[in-house]
């Protein structure tokens, strides 16, 4: 008998066995440190990609936002611009100018309201003559007053801005008093008043005598292509 074999150690199988459990251990321990790894870098990855993604969306939230509000004030702009072209041209404004100069330009609205009443007032007032003379009168006197108050203003000692604003306001009202007097002598109505003297063209008898203004039309003519030149 070998006694070598006799006396040498034993092999232990469940020492193997605990090697290798350790083994497996540490190696599934260091699988799931690699796998905590990568999905904290997974989740982080996400994170970054999410809030790339909302500040993508925030700032074409903002370019929207920036479009929608310069379409808003494009449209502010043309609409003001068409509306003070209208009350210097002498054109009636609509209830929906109206109603954008109360919400955007409280001030023009309260002008462009007092504009309209007196215009109303002007047609009532020629709607009420009696003959094509009575008519001319009428307006004659008209551009009488509207001659006398920029007159008026040209003369006072108002600082250039004040008087600027003061004949803007005139010839607005100047213009609408006119326009409405054109549209009238165009109408069916004006067209069956009666004649006060022979010849048709004779329609207008206002004394001027005591006014040194002797054709306030064409005085107007003449102040307002002035002060357009000025401005």
């Amino acid at each position: 008998m070998n006694l070598t074999n006799l006396f040498a150690t034993p092999r232990m199988p469940h020492v193997r066995n605990k090697d290798v459990n350790m083994s497996r251990r540490h190696e599934d321990s260091s699988n799931l440190q690699m796998l905590n790894r990568q999905n904290v870098s997974e989740e982080g990855e996400f994170c970054r990609v999410t809030a790339e993604m909302e500040r993508i969306r925030a700032e074409r939230a903002a370019v929207i936002e920036d479009l929608r509000q310069m379409r808003e004030d494009n449209h502010i702009l043309l609409m003001m611009s068409s509306i003070e072209t209208a009350l210097r041209t002498g054109r009636r404004l609509s209830q929906a100018e109206f109603d954008f100069l109360k919400e955007h330009a409280p001030e023009l609205y309260t002008k462009a309201r007092e504009i309209e009443r007196e215009r109303d007032a002007y047609r009532r007032e020629l709607e009420n003559a009696r003959s094509k003379e009575e008519v001319s009168r009428i307006h004659m006197r008209r551009a009488m007053q509207f001659a006398t108050e920029a007159q008026m203003v040209m003369r006072s000692d108002k600082p250039q801005a004040e008087k600027l604003a003061a004949m803007e306001s005139i010839f607005m009202r100047m213009v609408a008093i006119f326009d409405e007097h054109r549209n009238f002598v165009q109408s069916r109505r004006f067209m069956e008043l009666p004649d006060e003297c022979e010849f048709r063209s004779l329609y207008i008898s206002i004394d001027l005598t005591e006014n040194e203004i002797e054709d306030p039309v064409q005085f107007l003519n003449d102040l307002f292509v002035d002060w357009g030149d000025d401005k």
